[in-house]
């Protein structure tokens, strides 16, 4: 997201019309818990808001959007950026917003345009109850209830209901649930050991077109630096980085796909795992070299930090796997390839 400076206006009549807000000494408008406040907004006008808030109090709040694509961003007392909010509702629905307080003092939320050049519309900034810690505490127990409910819900396939459909399920499980990650997920934190240098060696097992053969390849892992959540490899360091396989949120789930087409022939391969468990992540799905398809899994055993196994099958048609290589991984060096 590319946002242009933005000049923030705030008219003084606005001002004096918004019921149950109080104007700090620098002309900026206060929130109060269970307040609501209308603002228009059109091309790159900006708004901001300010809240007191204790060291471990939350505050939540929603923005309705009518007419208008909004991105939400937050800032500390300190007058850095904390997060931003937006999920993919364009320029109709809700965006949630959640400000934990890491110390006490004065806080920033900041209403945006998400297009520089915004068409004409008008958001509801609705600020919910300001929680304790405690209350913080059981609100996130009953956000990862939802959670669970939300990531059950994809993980079992719905052929008979449409992409729309299937929203909409997920959205009566959770409002929330097409919001964005706007902090750092464990899972992708628990994985930070993959990156690094990795040297590999192993074996392709004889097919009926093509003997067994050996092979080693050296390549660079990293988390991509403006994706988080995809994990890209590359031949050096300074090389071109490529998807390897990206972590989906909302249903907990780790994705690979990959595409080929040249002088060996054309090919695509897509699967899915549902993530790591007792050190191995598991990926299975369907694909196809030259026309021909199979179905494949790819099974990453973790050894610890620096050393990993790689198996991938076909499955046979009575059911069982079939080795089609195996290789071998150990990590030379991850000091100058982190992405963090």
């Amino acid at each position: 997201m590319n946002f242009r400076k933005s000049t923030r206006v705030l008219p003084l009549l606005l001002v004096l019309s918004l019921s149950g807000l109080a104007q700090n000494k620098s002309g900026a408008v206060m929130l109060k818990a269970g307040k609501a406040v209308t603002q228009p907004m059109q091309g790159s006008t900006s708004y901001d808001y300010q809240v007191q808030l204790k060291s471990g109090e939350a505050l939540k709040a929603t923005v309705l959007q009518k007419g208008v694509d909004v991105v939400i961003n937050t800032y500390g007392p300190d007058g850095k950026k904390i997060a931003s909010f937006d999920s993919p509702t364009d320029r109709q629905g809700t965006e949630y917003v959640t400000l934990v307080a890491p110390q006490t003092g004065r806080y920033r939320l900041e209403v945006a345009p998400f297009e520089p050049k915004a068409a004409q519309g008008t958001f509801e900034l609705t600020v919910g109850k300001i929680m304790t810690p405690a209350q913080y505490t059981q609100s996130l127990a009953e956000d990862r209830k939802r959670a669970d409910a939300v990531a059950a819900y994809l993980q079992t396939p719905h052929p008979d209901k449409t992409y729309d459909e299937q929203a909409a399920e997920v959205m009566k499980l959770d409002p929330t649930a097409l919001m964005l990650p706007t902090a750092p997920l464990p899972e992708i934190e628990a994985a930070r050991w993959l990156e690094g240098t990795w040297i590999s060696t192993g074996k392709s097992y004889a097919s009926a077109i093509s003997p067994e053969r050996t092979f080693s390849d050296t390549a660079v892992y990293r988390f991509d630096p403006q994706h988080p959540m995809m994990l890209t490899r590359a031949n050096k360091p300074d090389g071109k980085y490529v998807p390897v396989m990206a972590y989906e949120p909302h249903s907990r789930r780790w994705v690979q796909a990959s595409m080929q087409a040249g002088e060996t022939g054309t090919g695509w391969n897509m699967a899915t795992g549902n993530g790591w468990a007792n050190n191995q992540l598991i990926m299975e799905g369907d694909g196809a070299f030259m026309g021909i398809t199979n179905h494949s899994r790819v099974t990453r055993t973790k050894v610890d930090d620096t050393h990993m196994r790689m198996l991938t099958e076909e499955r046979k048609g009575d059911g069982t796997w079939q080795p089609i290589s195996e290789a071998q991984m150990v990590k030379q060096n991850s000091n100058s390839v982190t992405s963090k």
